[in-house]
């Protein structure tokens, strides 16, 4: 009987750790080009003219940080909320800015639902001031 037992435990152990952990399906886009970001930049800022939009330069993954830059960093505060975008306007995560430099805004952003992903070089970044 209790070799049994082990064997049950042993066997949904087995089933538990070998399923493989629920992925992402959001493809990455190609990265954003000089003039998408601009005419972006232009579309969002007639929309709302207190409208930032910036390009993600450098992500470190196991820190859930993205810098951001193309964007005027003085009008920025730790605490301010930034939405990632990708080259096709899709909706990524969000995140709060932990750190501003002269030319850099530092984003620890969310974990992504399901059916988003994480910021990529190249994507974009979208904040209302």
């Amino acid at each position: 009987m209790k070799s049994t037992a082990w064997m049950g435990l042993t066997l949904a152990m087995l089933i538990v750790g070998c399923q493989a952990a629920p992925t992402n399906t959001m493809a990455v886009a190609p990265p954003a080009t000089p003039e998408q970001i601009e005419t972006l930049r232009n579309s969002f800022h007639q929309q709302n003219q207190n409208t930032d939009l910036g390009v993600v330069i450098e992500v470190l993954p196991s820190e859930m940080l993205a810098a951001v830059s193309g964007l005027d960093a003085s009008k920025f505060r730790v605490g301010d909320t930034v939405c990632f975008i990708d080259s096709n306007t899709n909706p990524l995560v969000c995140g709060a800015v932990v750190r501003v430099t002269d030319t850099q805004v530092h984003v620890k952003y969310e974990n992504p639902a399901s059916n988003r992903r994480v910021p990529v070089r190249g994507d974009l970044a979208v904040a209302y001031h």
